[in-house]
């Protein structure tokens, strides 16, 4: 037996070394049938095109918009075959971008009461799934099938056209319209998603409204006549007191083939790719918030959180609560208007302690390193300070020396004053709000009609007064440009008209730097705007009537915008990092991208993702994420102040009761909620990668690690075909076969690729600091009583019979990869003996790392190269190392050994390895090695 596999060892071998391995212009065809990664097709239609009886079932899928191949089950027999299954399940369906569930449930299909809980893929994969396509370009539509009664015996296929959706959405409850059709019969006119589609009001009917009746449920629903079904876990037909909500399947048909729209990768490798600069969609878990009612009132604009402000590690919020408290049932600590949290974790910081007698609206940290404070406030601490004060941060004391106090003369505010905004430019302090004149630092009565400026002390500035005719709420600064920005209900300036939304100069006069009229996005009453942001390409502005607009800098020409629709939507709040801004509003339904008018979106829009309080846009272009905070919970109010800390994190705040957290579970939450920054530091490229080959015919490559948690890509030709968390892979042979491996960590952010690595050939020559022999790669080894056979070493012996286990290999260590059983001490073998074969193209000097745990000799070919640890005289099975080491000294004090051009040969070479205890009873015994070209030795 030992004779004859050495006979087809060495024939195999000797045909691959003819053979060139695999030369470069006889690339090896690769059939993409679904079964592997690595034979990934583009669509479940390509799989069915090429193999007409392939079943339903499982299959790999990989697109050129797909960062890896993932697995998807194909419906291969209905209507022609061809469809992707991307949801299932009964009532309980959600919008959010995110999906739910495990996708691996989605890989069987039973069609039974065990999956009735809803599974859905995230628009990101099921957008990878169209290749770049838009979902109303489809040639087949969406289609679902739905149970037509309890028992689920009969199915009825329901087939959607939208009319202009491009990238998936769940699109319950949205302005997208569609055709839509029964049993492949005639197509009924377009409806809108938020109503009834269909041609009766019993099965040939698709409702996806949500309501009481419904218990808030969605799903894919019969029409309102259609009173069968129950709640029962085990009926088909869900309903409480409404129609039924049936259990359902949704299916897509791309039609993809894998030699569409993938690019040959160059030799330099693919570069990083990193996540969308969102935050996460689930919250930090914390655990302390504000409650109670500092005003009384709960109309619009009295939200318990409204305002945000760092200082060092400590995040201040203000707003109009009277109480900090520790989860949903402890007792409130009284702090009225402004506390102070740590900004990481946010806990309670109570050495902070101020009280205010009214509102807090906006938080500002001085160069100084002081708090200042504005709002509707006349007392701090018992003393008269109207709508502004600055305090020291560490205790709350009041900062006397800002001494300036602010009016309203105007004889319709009653003298209310009200600061609301404020914002930092060089030495200067913008305010904006409800008041007519200021006076401090022995400046008095200095007119300033909602808005103003003073310096850091506190001194009005009397050259600058754009004299709004209405209340300003918020306002914004770029200094750069010398403008300030503001938005509220007034419609003139002192230079002119500025409807609801302005653009001012901070030149002395403050006159209007360019003609520009705001179009708001409705002619019905209260168009006022709420809030504005500059980036550094664009001003955003956003209030009523659900809008939120981005203007380019220069000439103030609109550039894109969003309606925020149906169930609430006027933005309120906005806060940018200059890459990503985010818009809080008291909206609980959908953004529509490219929207302008209101009460309907129009015809126009481009996309519309859900929205839940707060969403996100990208701050240089206004285009609009499917980013939303998933399962935020909100009394009412929605997102009245947004604030970007100094970690990235994302804090929230207006009436905020509950979120889900980044532990999977829901939490209470008081007036705010913090929502951490995701990582966007890409893994780094791995250093080099070898690629060889072995006696079976396939390939083995070897890399060395990048940094713990990461998953490898490995990418052929043109695409990724396996991805594995190990640092050796072995394939098949396929394509050309150039190969590049890159790490993705658990966010999602790939790194670099290697460049490329081609499988070693007759006159090929390998790159410089390939690595031959990975840590993690495999030996074959021998670990008994007696040793083997005397010519074990020599580069023909026939290794067949031993075993093969990945390194480090050995016993009594933790990071062993193969474990030994040592055995009693009586009888437990001295010697430990190790074999590995590798393919050179030409001889070159080589470097060897190893680990010896106790004592080693070292063969190369059969030559003895060197030994560590083991004295000079003839070795046997019983010769003991000189040294004994433990394990974690041999792999920190590795030997390193140059292996000379002259020891090796173009081809195949053999590494042989004894290792030696220097007792019997040692507690471990280890070996592991790297081989590497001789780059890597410099």
């Amino acid at each position: 037996m030992r004779s004859t596999r050495l006979i087809i060892g060495t024939l195999c071998l000797l045909l691959w070394v003819t053979l060139g391995v695999i030369a470069p212009a006889r690339a090896a065809v690769v059939v993409r049938d679904g079964s592997s990664a690595a034979t990934a097709a583009a669509s479940c239609w390509e799989i069915k095109q090429q193999q007409p009886q392939a079943p339903s079932g499982a299959y790999w899928l990989l697109t050129p918009t797909m960062t890896a191949p993932a697995q998807f089950f194909c419906d291969q027999s209905m209507a022609g075959g061809g469809w992707v299954l991307v949801g299932r399940g009964r009532e309980g369906w959600d919008t959010y971008s995110r999906g739910q569930g495990n996708p691996e449930d989605l890989l069987t299909r039973t069609r039974t009461p065990e999956q009735f809980a809803t599974v859905q893929l995230s628009d990101d994969t099921i957008n990878g799934l169209l290749g770049g396509g838009a979902v109303a370009d489809l040639a087949d539509p969406i289609r679902i099938v739905r149970a037509t009664d309890v028992a689920g015996a009969n199915w009825q296929n329901v087939d959607l056209k939208p009319d202009r959706m491009t990238g998936w959405s769940w699109a319950f409850r949205s302005a997208h319209t569609a055709k839509v059709r029964f049993d492949g019969g005639r197509w009924s006119s377009s409806g809108n998603f938020r109503n009834r589609l269909g041609q009766d009001w019993g099965y040939y009917s698709l409702d996806m409204t949500e309501d009481s009746n419904r218990n808030y449920k969605l799903g894919y629903g019969y029409g309102p006549s259609l009173y069968r079904g129950s709640t029962s876990a085990q009926s088909f037909l869900w309903r409480n007191n409404s129609s039924a909500l049936p259990y359902a399947e949704v299916y897509i048909r791309p039609q993809l083939k894998s030699t569409e729209g993938f690019s040959a990768i160059g030799d330099s490798g693919t570069a990083e790719q990193l996540v969308d600069p969102t935050v996460s969609d689930l919250s930090s878990p914390t655990r302390w918030g504000v409650v109670g009612n500092l005003t009384g009132s709960k109309a619009e604009g009295n939200a318990a959180v409204q305002a945000f402000a760092q200082l060092g590690q400590t995040m201040f919020v203000g707003g109009n609560f009277t109480g900090v408290q520790r989860g949903r049932n402890t007792s409130p600590v009284s702090r009225t208007a402004l506390a102070a949290f740590d900004a990481t974790t946010g806990e309670f910081i109570s050495s902070f302690n101020v009280t205010f007698n009214n509102q807090v609206k906006d938080l500002l940290a001085l160069p100084n390193g002081k708090l200042l404070v504005a709002g509707d406030f006349t007392q701090v601490n018992g003393s008269r300070h109207v709508g502004t004060v600055l305090l020291d941060p560490a205790t709350g004391a009041v900062d006397e020396s800002w001494d300036l106090q602010i009016s309203n003369r105007l004889s319709s505010s009653g003298g209310r004053v009200s600061v609301r905004a404020m914002s930092l430019a060089g030495d200067r302090v913008y305010l904006g709000g409800s008041f007519t004149h200021l006076s401090g630092q022995g400046r008095s009565n200095v007119y300033g009609r909602a808005a103003s400026r003073v310096d850091l002390k506190g001194k009005p500035d009397s050259d600058w007064n754009p004299e709004f005719n209405g209340t300003l709420m918020d306002i914004d600064t770029n200094e750069d440009l010398g403008r300030f920005y503001a938005a509220g209900y007034f419609t003139r300036t002192r230079s002119g008209e500025a409807f609801k939304a302005a653009v001012i100069s901070m030149a002395a006069g403050a006159p209007i730097p360019v003609q520009w009229q705001y179009r708001p996005s409705t002619t019905l009453s209260g168009t006022y705007q709420q809030a504005v942001r500059a980036t550094g390409s664009l001003v955003f502005f956003g209030g009523s009537q659900h809008t939120l607009q981005a203007y380019e800098h220069q000439n103030m020409t609109r550039v894109n915008g969003s309606i925020t629709q149906y169930n609430g939507g006027d933005i309120q709040a906005i806060a940018t990092d200059g890459v990503t801004l985010y818009a809080g509003c008291h909206c609980f339904d959908y953004a529509y991208e490219n929207s302008f008018t209101y009460p309907d979106p129009g015809v126009k829009f481009t996309k519309a993702s859900r929205i839940q309080t707060f969403g996100a846009w990208d701050a240089e272009t206004g285009a609009q994420y499917s980013w939303t905070p998933y399962q935020l919970q909100s009394a009412n109010a929605g997102a009245w102040s947004l604030y970007i800390a100094d970690d990235g994190a994302v804090w929230a705040g207006g009436d905020f009761t509950g979120s889900r957290t980044t532990a999977g579970k829901d939490q209470w939450n008081g007036g705010w909620v913090r929502y951490p920054a995701r990582d966007r530091q890409a893994p780094a490229a791995p250093k080099s990668l070898s690629v060889r080959g072995n006696r079976d015919g396939t390939l083995t490559l070897a890399w060395p690690a990048v940094e713990a948690g990461v998953t490898y890509q490995v990418l052929r030709d043109d695409r990724v075909v396996a991805t594995t968390t190990a640092t050796t892979l072995t394939l098949p042979v396929g394509g050309e076969n150039r190969y590049f491996v890159r790490a993705v960590d658990s966010t999602g952010n790939v790194g670099a690729s290697t460049t490329v690595a081609s499988v070693v050939a007759g006159g090929q020559e390998e790159p410089a600091g390939s690595l031959l022999i990975a840590q993690a790669d495999e030996w074959s080894y021998h670990y008994a009583s007696q040793g083997p056979d005397a010519n074990w070493q020599d580069p023909d012996f026939d290794d067949t019979d031993w075993p093969i286990g990945p390194a480090p290999l050995g016993y009594g260590s933790s990071d062993l990869a193969t474990t030994f059983a040592p055995g009693s001490v009586a009888s437990r073998p001295i010697a430990s003996y190790y074999r590995h074969d590798f393919q050179l193209s030409e001889p070159q000097d080589l470097r060897l790392t190893y680990r010896a745990d106790d004592g080693a000799v070292i063969y190369v070919n059969g030559v003895e190269l060197t030994r560590h640890r083991m004295p000079q005289r003839p070795i046997d099975h019983e010769t003991r190392a000189e040294a004994a080491v433990s394990a974690a000294q041999a792999e920190a004090e590795q030997a390193t050994v140059v292996i000379p051009a002259s020891a090796l040969t173009a081809g195949r070479n053999v590494i042989a390895v004894e290792i030696h205890l220097n007792y019997r009873s040692a507690p471990s015994t280890s070996f592991a090695a790297t081989l590497t070209t001789a780059a890597d030795a410099e």
